[in-house]
């Protein structure tokens, strides 16, 4: 015996099922009725977004009361490209997090060196002979990379 489909709403067997959904775009122009997982989707920063995907609706009616139900035709293709968007949100989400605590960290190193002021910095470089044959900027760059490895162990 086939398995048949009855009405969500009245129970009837009675059911007209897969017909297309369109809508009348113009006088002229008729377009199929979909699912598109693109309005949103957009490149996030430095992650481009998943591809976009359009799935068709299609009705399940009813032949008895006129109950409507709609069902697209590719869940698992849409679900894919929702699950992937999600993830790339979340990267995008990292990421932006990622750079804040940077910018933390290089605010409370600056903060740092003005404590410390250039006092601290001459006798960080007077401390290591080889230091002194360093340009300035290879001198600030190592007690940089130094002052931070003390922020990270404190």
């Amino acid at each position: 015996m086939e398995n048949q489909m009855q009405c969500a709403k009245c129970g009837s067997e009675k059911i007209m099922e897969g017909l297309s959904v369109s809508d009348r775009m113009s006088s002229t122009a008729v377009g199929n009725l979909s699912i598109e997982l693109n309005e949103h989707l957009k490149s996030i920063g430095i992650f481009a977004a998943p591809p976009n995907i359009r799935v068709p609706l299609h009705a399940n009616v009813c032949g008895n009361c006129g109950y409507v139900e709609l069902l697209i035709s590719d869940l698992e293709g849409l679900w894919e490209v929702y699950c992937r968007f999600r993830e790339a949100e979340e990267l995008a989400k990292n990421a932006e997090e990622l750079a804040k605590r940077v910018a933390e960290d290089e605010e409370e190193f600056a903060k740092r060196i003005a404590e410390e002021g250039e006092e601290e910095f001459v006798k960080w470089v007077a401390k290591d002979p080889a230091r002194s044959y360093l340009s300035r900027k290879e001198q600030l760059s190592l007690y940089r990379k130094s002052l931070s490895e003390r922020l990270i162990n404190e």
